[in-house]
């Protein structure tokens, strides 16, 4: 994205660059349909910051996956509450089991 003044405000650089360097750094996480390659959904936001991890886009974005959907998920999304949001929605979860 251009590296404008606004741009860096919303989406900052990372913390390990100094003040000046470097371009805006977003998160995405996105919803792809494995079937056909289609993306379904998606969530922007700031790459730090209070309330912009992964799984805080991805529940943003959870009205997109229906009952009776499989969703595939790496292991950060394997948490307890997240493994309870999707059950509550009849949304099977494939997922490795979370290192903690």
């Amino acid at each position: 994205m251009p590296d404008t003044p606004e741009n860096q405000n919303q989406y900052p650089h990372p913390g390990s660059q100094a003040d000046g360097i470097g371009f805006p750094q977003i998160r995405l996480v996105a919803l792809f349909c494995l079937a056909c390659g289609t993306v379904l959904d998606a969530a922007l936001g700031p790459s730090r910051g209070k309330q912009s991890g992964e799984t805080v886009l991805l529940r943003q974005i959870a009205g997109s996956v229906g009952s009776g959907t499989v969703l595939l998920v790496d292991r950060y999304f394997g948490g307890w509450f997240d493994m309870a949001l999707w059950r509550e929605r009849g949304v099977d979860v494939v997922t490795r089991i979370h290192q903690k």
